[in-house]
């Protein structure tokens, strides 16, 4: 059996776009957080079974049997409202590759997560099988304006970074309430013209700021890639969050809506 995770809006992804392609392709099971993720896919005319992999609320149970909806069972007093139609593990070792992670997982069955979208937790991470995993998203933003900065001035909040010598620095429209990480401030970077554009300063809740001055002939409304490819280079979600000091299905799920292709 086949059930893949599109919990979390699908890793980021878009789960009413990624649960209706995978329909198409003929996927019937389907599993998600909570039940309000499994009544909008249930909406969005996802027909087949749905799991509610997390906590539902006794006085939400209504919801469960009106969208035809599976709820995992919590505790015996939470079985007793409910009717058992099966039996699951959570595979808490799933990725591991030592001898007695691989004995401790089932091998018959199938919950791909992470994997479905084309990407690895950490840019360490192994497959058991021979597969050529494709992403199938991108983050991407555009220039607002592009500035000099002089040796000794400073950019950003808290003036965290100082121009050592003459720069051209760019302003870009997106920061941490769209799912870049703080922690890449001073240290991240972005793909433009096929080059790489180091953060510099504090990212901001909707901008951050980059280095241009090896990029010629930058301008604003210039696309800037933080997860996808640019040219001869590509900066991989599982690469992305490593530098942030996280894996990619942090980074992923946290990504605002407005900023998935």
């Amino acid at each position: 059996m086949v059930m893949p995770a599109v919990k979390a809006n699908a890793y980021g992804h878009g789960a009413v776009l990624i649960g209706r392609a995978l329909q198409d392709m003929g996927v019937q099971d389907f599993c998600v957080a909570s039940v309000g993720e499994a009544i909008e896919l249930r909406e969005a005319g996802i027909t087949g079974r749905i799991l509610v992999l997390g906590y539902t609320f006794p006085e939400q149970f209504q919801e469960l049997w009106k969208y035809s909806l599976t709820q995992t069972v919590i505790d015996f007093c939470y079985a007793r409202q409910l009717q058992i139609t099966g039996v699951f593990s959570h595979l808490c070792v799933s990725d591991g590759i030592s001898e007695s992670e691989k004995g401790f997982t089932y091998k018959h069955y199938v919950r791909p997560g992470i994997a479905l979208y084309g990407a690895l937790s950490s840019p360490y991470d192994k497959t058991a099988a021979a597969v050529n995993l494709k992403p199938v998203l991108s983050l991407k933003a555009r220039i607002e304006c592009v500035k000099q900065l002089h040796t000794g001035e400073a950019v950003g909040y808290g003036q965290t970074y100082t121009a050592a010598r003459e720069m051209k620095i760019a302003a870009v429209s997106i920061g941490y309430a769209d799912g870049i990480p703080r922690e890449l401030s001073n240290k991240g970077f972005a793909l433009i013209k096929g080059h790489k554009a180091p953060v510099v300063g504090r990212i901001c809740m909707d901008q951050l700021m980059v280095d241009l001055s090896e990029i010629p002939g930058t301008a604003p409304g210039d696309e800037a890639v933080f997860i996808g490819k640019c040219g001869n280079e590509q900066i991989t979600a599982s690469e992305f969050a490593h530098t942030a000091g996280t894996i990619s299905n942090e980074i992923l799920s946290r990504l605002g809506a407005g900023w998935i292709e």
